[in-house]
């Protein structure tokens, strides 16, 4: 079994700022030089270093979790096989934004929001309601509303 490490140790091995490694960690690579950024990454799958959500929302920073809440119903098989596709396109966009999604089914606005506060999400995407309904979900839980501009390519 490999020996935990934690940000501090990785960044004190590499020579570097904890904020370098969160750079690398989240791939942002035009934030760090192409060597610093392999070199951590090396250190990092050496330790199989895996980011603690829970240890960030404890100190207070940002989850980087978003919310993907679909409040769409179907009954056509052919059209859960496609709405499967476009969620996992989605998903597949918000990682490569250095972000987490969490997928929920509400049954109603109540049900979104309790979901979103529970896991301490930093932004929503909702699909099948209202914007009056989306905002009023982004502020119960205190969280932006993620743009549609790139979600829309998926015919969501």
């Amino acid at each position: 079994m490999k020996q935990k490490i934690m940000m501090k140790e990785i960044a004190k091995r590499a020579g570097v700022s904890c904020t370098t490694v969160s750079n690398v960690m989240h791939g942002r690579r035009d934030k760090v030089s192409a060597a610093t950024f392999e070199k951590i990454e090396h250190i990092i799958s050496e330790y199989d270093y895996q980011l603690n959500i829970r240890a960030s929302l404890l100190a207070g920073r940002k989850s980087l979790l978003i919310a993907v809440l679909d409040f769409r119903k179907t009954e056509d098989n052919d059209k859960v096989e496609q709405r499967y596709c476009q969620l996992r396109a989605l998903i597949e966009e918000i990682y490569a934004n250095g972000q987490y999604a969490l997928i929920h089914f509400p049954k109603n606005v109540e049900e979104g929001i309790c979901y979103a506060r529970t896991w301490g999400a930093d932004g929503i995407v909702t699909l099948g309601i209202s914007e009056k309904k989306e905002r009023q979900i982004a502020e119960a839980c205190a969280c932006e509303v993620v743009q549609k501009v790139n979600i829309n390519r998926y015919n969501l």
